[in-house]
């Protein structure tokens, strides 16, 4: 088999050049170019002079030439990839999608026994709703980080799906966090928290005069007023956190009684560095590539049941008796985490004998 030039051989600028010059001049020995007369000297100065303007134009033909047999070679890829995963785990990832779905239900019944009001130009939410009204904005937010996961493991970007896993880990602990504490200056501070973020980043565009936020200076004024009401440390990633605004989210888990996937949280941050890429990707069958589907599939799916009924209880009045709706949604997502588990379990026996059934597990002590 013949070799493929690396990108470190083929082709040289000074062979680039003589290519550009002769397509332009042919059998000429002068050209008009701009208003101006060039030979293949004078015009050999001018490309060097102008060199980056030249190339761009000439490796972007060469590029769009071929554009449509790229993304039909690209969409190939992903809708192979795509489908031998769902070949492999079409029962898991299906009962996954249903718990997403089952996930947004309880959202919507969360908002609809929220009293607010709305009118043309503002939405007013009482004082004694706002904790309420906080949970069901990082619900949903939970829930479109949810289905991005998902997609991620359809295509079998496992890596992908862990670190998208730790931003659900994080919304499971400030739920619990803001529960615990059912403040409504805490969930204020948490919902006005954003313009910190807003700030930094409006500030480190400063340095590229092109693209200044156009807002920078209502964005500075909102964040000097946050700055002044809750003090220095609100600037902090967890400064909303009234009882502790130095904070981190490590501590915060521990404080609150969520370290059940502590441990998976610390270890997926390293799957994203280059050490550990060999563990996950590389030259993988696709047995191997379903063994890694473990983590993340129960990561995720503990994640929903633990972020769903944390609230779920938190909005059933301790005094009143447990209605029939909020038992079905509780039992649910206690259920549909074994049924997961089992079915993953099932299909991955099935591509790699060497590992367990569910029924072959010894249970935790």
């Amino acid at each position: 088999m013949e070799k493929k030039d690396s990108i470190f051989d083929g082709i040289t600028i000074s062979e680039l050049l003589k290519n550009i010059i002769d397509d332009k001049f042919g059998q000429k020995d002068i050209i008009e170019f701009e208003g101006k007369s060039f030979d293949k000297e004078s015009y050999r100065e001018f490309l060097m002079s102008d060199l980056k303007r030249e190339i761009s134009k000439y490796f972007s033909d060469d590029l769009f030439s071929d554009l449509d047999e790229q993304k039909k070679y690209y969409n190939y890829l992903m809708t192979s990839r795509k489908r031998r995963i769902n070949n492999k785990l079409n029962k898991t990832l299906s009962l996954v999608k249903s718990i997403i779905l089952k996930s947004s239900e309880v959202g919507k019944s969360i908002h609809d026994i929220i009293k607010i009001s709305q009118n043309d130009s503002a939405i007013t939410i009482p004082k004694e709703e706002m904790v309420k009204f906080v949970l069901l904005k990082i619900h949903l937010r939970a829930m479109e980080v949810c289905r991005e996961i998902l997609s991620l493991l359809e295509f079998g970007f496992v890596l992908g799906a862990l670190a998208r896993w730790r931003s659900l880990f994080e919304y499971t602990v400030i739920v619990q966090a803001l529960i615990d504490l059912d403040d409504y200056e805490v969930a204020m501070m948490y919902l006005k928290h954003d313009t910190i973020s807003y700030y930094k980043a409006a500030k480190d565009l400063q340095i590229y005069v092109k693209h200044r936020a156009p807002d920078f200076d209502e964005i500075e004024k909102d964040y000097s007023q946050l700055i002044g009401k809750y003090g220095k440390k609100y600037k902090n990633n967890y400064g909303w956190y009234k009882p502790e605004p130095g904070i981190n989210l490590i501590d915060l888990a521990n404080k609150h009684n969520m370290t059940t996937l502590l441990g998976y949280f610390r270890e997926s941050n390293m799957p994203n560095h280059g050490s550990s890429f060999r563990i996950f990707e590389g030259n993988q069958d696709i047995k191997e590539k379903i063994n890694n589907y473990e983590i993340p599939i129960q990561n995720l799916i503990l994640s929903i049941g633990t972020l769903n009924q944390s609230i779920l209880q938190y909005f059933m009045n301790a005094e009143k008796e447990p209605t029939l709706g909020f038992l079905t949604f509780m039992n649910f997502f206690g259920a549909a985490i074994e049924e997961v588990t089992k079915s993953f379990f099932e299909e991955r026996k099935k591509v790699d004998p060497n590992k367990p059934s569910f029924n072959e597990l010894e249970p935790k002590k």
